[in-house]
């Protein structure tokens, strides 16, 4: 009787570390991880560029370079 009582809460966890388990191959092959890491930091230099004038766009190149 004891054995039918715990097997729901082990389906239930195999079934969340199976979900987790292909999620992380499903990002890892589509490449979702470095898309996103790379849509950052495209993000952060824009800001840097509209946050500039036309005076300061040497000072902005050099802080561009040190964001790559």
């Amino acid at each position: 009787m004891e054995n039918n009582t715990l097997l729901p809460y082990l389906v239930l966890a195999i079934i969340i570390a199976a979900f987790f388990l292909f999620r992380e191959v499903m990002t890892w092959y589509w490449k979702q991880n470095k898309i996103v890491e790379l849509l950052e930091r495209i993000d952060s230099k824009l800001e840097v560029i509209a946050n500039t004038d036309k005076e300061t766009y040497d000072e902005t190149k050099e802080q561009l370079r040190r964001l790559s």
